[in-house]
């Protein structure tokens, strides 16, 4: 979550500058700047970690998120990016798929087909690509893709049995906290929040 709120500086200047004004009200100053910036910012975090962010998982962050409102009671605001982990083939990989190919040569092992009984060589190993940033890349040994239905997901046999790992990446909330995202983004929420006090300010004022 992202939370927006004033510092005592603003709070204090505002209260300060309304203090002779009749019937003025600091809290709806607050609400309103706070409140704008809050959906100004949901919208560019999401922005953001798509321009960052590769592959279908980012497309939905804006539509997946939520704002709690500022009110005259609570003078902040909370954005919510929440999201179950997404499986690393919503971002990019490469191979989409790794048919089952047996190498020639190796250990061999007779295996019961629906055909009948039949001998097979070591199972081809691949290595399949995968990246959740834009321009990023990695390989992961020993991964293969399978497919549930219309669903893909990398996975790989953590020992010698048959169980699988999947791999995973990033939820909407990992994504959002990232460096690249909310870090070069502070700033400018910071100071669209401060350029909406003044503009909630003015209003109050009658200017």
């Amino acid at each position: 979550m992202i939370k927006i709120q004033l510092d005592q500086s603003q709070v204090e200047a505002v209260i300060r500058a309304l203090r002779k004004v009749e019937g003025a009200s600091e809290e709806a100053v607050f609400k309103k700047a706070v409140n704008e910036t809050a959906k100004k910012a949901q919208k560019e975090l999401a922005k953001k970690a798509r321009s960052v962010y590769s592959g279908e998982a980012p497309r939905g962050i804006l539509s997946r998120s939520r704002i709690d409102k500022a009110t005259t009671g609570s003078l902040s605001a909370t954005i919510h990016f929440k999201s179950k982990q997404w499986n690393i083939t919503k971002f990019k990989y490469s191979p989409k798929s790794t048919p089952t190919k047996f190498l020639k040569i190796g250990k061999t092992e007779v295996r019961n087909f629906p055909f009948g009984y039949r001998t097979v060589h070591r199972q081809k190993k691949y290595n399949v690509r995968a990246s959740q940033l834009k321009g990023g890349g990695g390989t992961l040994p020993g991964a293969f893709v399978v497919w549930f239905g219309d669903d893909a997901v990398v996975a790989f046999r953590p020992g010698s049995g048959r169980k699988i790992k999947t791999v995973l990446g990033s939820s909407d909330r990992s994504m959002v906290r990232n460096e690249k995202v909310y870090g070069e983004l502070q700033p400018q929420i910071a100071a669209y929040l401060n350029k909406q006090v003044q503009t909630a300010l003015a209003k109050a004022l009658g200017r």
